[in-house]
C-alpha cells in the first residue's frame, strides 16, 4: 500500500508512525486528533481529546496496561486501582459528554426547554462548575 500510494502522489511521507502520514500535504488523523477537532468546531466547551481517551482508549482490553490505575504485585497479577476522585472525574465526563449532545440538540431546534436549564440548575448544585472546562487540559475539571 505504502508502494502504490509513492508512486501515485508526488509528496508522500509515511514514515513508522502512522500519525505522522503525509500525502500531498494531506495528514492521517488520529481518531483523538479528530475528536479534538469536532469538538473545536462545534465550540462544545469539551477537551475532544481527552473525551476519546477517556471514553474509546479507557475501554479497550489491549490499552489496560497503558492506562491509569493499573499496578502489578511481584507475581505480576494486575489489579485496577481508581480513586474516588478518578470515579468522579469520569461522571462528569459521562455528564458533560450527555449535556454538551443534549445541547446541540436544543439549539439545533432552536430552543432552550425548561427542562433542560432545571437539569443544569440541579446538576450545578451536586458538581458545582462542572460544565467548565480547563483550555488545552487532558482532562475535564
Amino acid at each position: 500500500m505504502k508502494k502504490a500510494a509513492e508512486a501515485r502522489f508526488l509528496d508522500v511521507i509515511l514514515v513508522n508512525d502512522p500519525a505522522q502520514w503525509s500525502i500531498e500535504g494531506q495528514r492521517y488523523l488520529s481518531w483523538t486528533a479528530i475528536a479534538e477537532a469536532w469538538s473545536a468546531a462545534h465550540d462544545t466547551g469539551v477537551n475532544g481529546a481527552a473525551l476519546y481517551k477517556l471514553l474509546a482508549l479507557l475501554a479497550h482490553p489491549q490499552a489496560y496496561s497503558a492506562t491509569f490505575g493499573l499496578h502489578f504485585d511481584k507475581d505480576g497479577v494486575g489489579t485496577r486501582i481508581l480513586t474516588i476522585t478518578w470515579v468522579e472525574k469520569l461522571v462528569q465526563l459521562a455528564l458533560v459528554a450527555f449535556y454538551s449532545s443534549l445541547t446541540l440538540v436544543a439549539n439545533y431546534l432552536g430552543h432552550r426547554p425548561k427542562e433542560l436549564v432545571n437539569w443544569e440548575d440541579d446538576v450545578e448544585k451536586i458538581l458545582p462548575s462542572i460544565f467548565v472546562t480547563t483550555p488545552g487540559a487532558d482532562s475535564i475539571t
